[in-house]
């Protein structure tokens, strides 16, 4: 049986939101984390960043993940998150049912 690595994820809810901050505080964390591959490293970057933080991320030991995503394939849903999207940027991971989605917009489970 394998074991998964244990994983640390850091969501940035909307704290960077200009992709030139975006950028620079991605390239530090690539910096200081690159030598620590023992634990897996995901970054849940704004929307509004994840292109830029996505080329930043590229070839890194930094997985890129959306911090929520539609539950539709395609449609008129605008201001959703599309998976599409995520995987066109290179991104593999979604943070789901965190605390701010349901205490701020009432989601739930179902």
């Amino acid at each position: 049986m394998t074991t998964r690595r244990p994983i640390v994820a850091m969501s940035w809810a909307m704290r960077q939101n200009r992709s030139a901050d975006a950028v620079a505080f991605a390239e530090q964390l690539v910096q200081l984390l690159q030598e620590h591959q023992a634990i897996e490293q995901v970054v849940f970057s704004s929307m509004g960043t994840m292109a830029a933080v996505a080329s930043v991320l590229k070839g890194s030991v930094i997985g890129l993940g959306a911090q929520n995503i539609a539950p539709f394939v395609v449609g008129e849903y605008s201001g959703e998150y599309s998976i599409e999207s995520l995987v066109d940027v290179g991104g593999t991971y979604v943070e789901l049912g965190h605390w701010e989605r349901r205490s701020l917009f009432g989601e739930t489970d179902e």
